[in-house]
């Protein structure tokens, strides 16, 4: 488009007010001069043959752009919603028919005689055909980029079957009576196979040697098939500008004579060079294999990158320069020492965390295997890094002391010799600071049984050593809670225990905070809590109340504000329903008082909601909606956790579940970016939470979780 030259064009003033355009044809393009009561606004010119098209407004440059934003309309609203609130082309009128059929016959004939969708349909086609070739560019860019990764090495399948199996075997065949060695093919008779720890018959699973190859095998006698899965990645220079990470899936298979390892690369991480192409909007671009084999940026065969070796090379000249290039050394270190780890996790941690490769290097000279493991575990794209170790927020670490935040090297050498991982460190933290001593046992016992320091009661860290604690969990266990596990008589205690500071008893008591018996003594203050609750609902008075307010908002300084700032979303009505967020966090204590049920009871809900893990709201009926009717956990996302009504009931539950779904499509469209990350933390904390039933097989439990869940929409359409 000869901008320079249009612009220089003369100006013809129209004879009329309002919203107003002249136009004139220079060459092969249509000029509009637009005016607002004779003044004028802005040039608009199409090229009539190409459809090119853009305009300049007084005081500013000439841009592509539609006719409809020239004169201030939004180019996605269509001029053809004639009458709306909307600008539209409609608006734009000419001094004469005459004018207006000037435009018409210079665009041609097109899909009608309407100047208007003329103008419309010939800017549609040259942004069309803009976007395809640009689509076209780009995918041309990137083929090319992926024919530039170069063919897996030849002894990359001896390689990884050398890190993945440990084992050869030898497969029997009772056709011909025969064992085939795995590593060298051989075929030897069941007579002359051997044990090897005396001579005897082979049996299934003894060790016996090749006579052939002279290998030690297993010998297969019930099996016909062994194999194994793996993961493997590879480091690669690609040109000037990028380097590629690669994922590759390793399949091994054992059979009778023979050993075959088959290769799948999934994943290819493209690592730009910084500063290398300025225009470059990513510095890191992840391609997914899909299923006709071809890598594309869309992950539409759910490809993940999961544990795995790291071929060893010189990482230097493909990362360096890139978001990886602190993680040089360590990568070198971690391949050369084969430690199969997630190194697409590790990948993002040294991108995203200024100190993530010191601690990765700390952790793998000073061989702290299993922490080493659970920190790479313990990082990805959405959360970042979720684990206990101090990154210290951006400022550079300078001693091992500072990333496990403990300073007595004795018990930083206890974790390395016991090989132990986050649930020690958080261990050997809570020894230092309350200054008890941990002896192994009670340190395994807290471990196998998951119990962290937080699950600990405020009120029992400073009087009772952990070994106290574990002594008395056990004795209550035998006692009244025989088929609890010990963390869940902790949890029983820990919830006695909130209950008596909630009833003001006197904690500094040794029978109250340590009652002989645990259970006896939770269930009176359970039913004495829901007498001192029904009360309080019968004669609440304003002071009271206010009291109570301000205690949970200083044990809970955040809850409010987060439940304020969700309330606008979230709440909504029909005609027969209406969902409310409570206003403080003593309206979920009036509302579990009401229905009698476990929300406010205990405290847990409230640290939901603190760590935005779930919320509580109220559904209500539209017509009663001061009168408690259920209490909805709602995680971020809006899947909908539990359910409760009165004593736990659920009255005319089908058409709850349908104002609830009508709900949850309603906030789908709320939902903030935000909310979303939020979502899929709390997702991950509810599946851990669901995995730890099913392994202690709370069958109860689990059903009314499952009655009560109600997925939100937005995972349903991931799946």
């Amino acid at each position: 488009m000869k901008w320079k030259k249009i612009e220089a064009l003369p100006k013809e003033s129209p004879k009329k007010g309002g919203l107003r355009a002249k136009p004139q044809v220079w060459e092969n393009i249509l000029i509009l001069d637009i005016y607002t009561d004779k003044v004028w606004e802005a040039r608009y010119c199409i090229d009539i043959d190409t459809g090119e098209h853009g305009y300049r407004r007084e005081g500013e440059n000439w841009k592509p752009g539609k006719l409809i934003t020239c004169i201030g309309g939004d180019p996605m609203d269509s001029y053809r919603y004639y009458g709306s609130n909307y600008v539209d082309l409609r608006d734009l009128k000419f001094d004469s028919e005459e004018e207006e059929k000037e435009v018409s016959r210079a665009l041609g004939e097109k899909r009608s005689c309407d100047w208007c969708d003329k103008v419309d349909y010939t800017e549609m086609q040259y942004d069309r055909e803009k976007r395809w070739k640009k689509e076209r560019r780009k995918r041309k860019k990137k083929r090319e980029l992926m024919d530039q990764v170069p063919e897996l090495p030849e002894e990359l399948r001896e390689w990884i079957h050398g890190k993945a199996t440990d084992e050869e075997y030898a497969f029997f065949d009772k056709e011909t009576g025969t064992f085939g060695c795995t590593c060298c093919g051989a075929k030897v008779k069941d007579k002359k196979m051997k044990r090897l720890t005396d001579g005897g018959k082979v049996r299934h699973n003894d060790k016996v040697k090749c006579p052939k190859c002279g290998k030690t095998l297993v010998a297969k006698k019930r099996t016909k098939r062994m194999q194994k899965k793996e993961g493997m990645y590879l480091i690669n220079e690609l040109n000037e500008e990028a380097s590629v990470i690669r994922y590759v899936d390793a399949v091994i298979e054992h059979e009778y004579g023979k050993r075959e390892v088959s290769l799948d690369e999934t994943i290819r991480i493209i690592a730009y060079k910084i500063g290398v192409n300025p225009r470059r909007k990513y510095t890191v671009e992840l391609f997914y294999e899909d299923s006709w084999g071809d890598f594309t940026t869309g992950n539409t065969s759910g490809r993940k990158a999961r544990k795995g070796y790291l071929y060893p090379g010189d990482f230097r000249g493909a990362l360096e320069n890139t978001a990886y290039e602190d993680g040089i050394r360590v990568l070198g270190q971690l391949a050369a020492a084969g430690k199969r780890l997630n190194y697409n996790s590790a990948l993002i941690g040294i991108g995203k965390f200024i100190n993530y490769e010191k601690i990765l290097e700390y952790l793998h000279k000073g061989r702290f295997e299993r922490l080493l493991e659970e920190t790479v575990d313990q990082t990805d794209w959405w959360v970042g890094y979720a684990g206990v170790l101090n990154l210290n927020g951006g400022v550079p670490l300078v001693t091992l002391e500072m990333a496990f935040g403990i300073q007595d090297k004795q018990k930083i050498n206890r974790i390395r010799e016991e090989n132990g991982g986050e649930g020690m460190v958080l261990w050997m933290r809570y020894s230092e600071e309350h200054k008890k001593k941990i002896p192994k046992e009670t340190m395994d016992y807290l471990l196998d049984n998951e119990i962290q320091p937080k699950d600990i009661p405020m009120d029992m860290k400073e009087r009772m050593s952990p070994q106290q604690i574990q002594n008395y969990i056990e004795k209550q266990r035998a006692a009244g809670y025989q088929k609890l596990t010990p963390k869940e008589v902790l949890e029983q205690w820990a919830d006695y225990l909130s209950m008596t500071r909630q009833q003001d008893k006197d904690m500094e008591d040794e029978m109250v905070y340590r009652p002989r018996d645990l259970k006896l003594r939770h269930d009176q203050a359970v039913n004495e809590q829901n007498q001192r609750r029904i009360v309080q609902e019968m004669g609440r008075n304003k002071e009271f109340r206010e009291e109570e307010a301000k205690k949970m908002r200083e044990k809970y300084p955040q809850a409010e504000e987060i439940l304020k700032d969700i309330r606008e979303r979230y709440e909504y009505a029909n005609e027969e329903y209406t969902i409310l967020v409570p206003k403080d966090l003593v309206e979920i204590i009036e509302d579990g008082q009401a229905l009698h049920h476990c929300a406010g009871a205990t405290e847990r809900y409230f640290d939901r909601i603190e760590s935005r893990e779930t919320y509580i709201c109220f559904l209500r009926r539209a017509e009663t909606p001061k009168i408690p009717f259920y209490t909805i956990e709602v995680e971020p996302s809006g899947t909908i956790r539990q359910h409760r009504s009165y004593l736990d009931e659920e009255p005319g539950i089908e058409l709850i579940r349908g104002f609830l779904k009508e709900w949850q499509k309603v906030l789908k469209k709320r939902l903030t970016e935000e909310d979303k990350r939020l979502a899929k933390v709390s997702k991950v904390k509810r599946e851990e939470n669901i995995s730890e039933l099913r392994e202690k097989n709370n069958t109860r439990v689990l059903k009314g979780l499952a009655e009560d869940f109600m997925e939100s929409p937005i995972f349903e359409e991931a799946v």
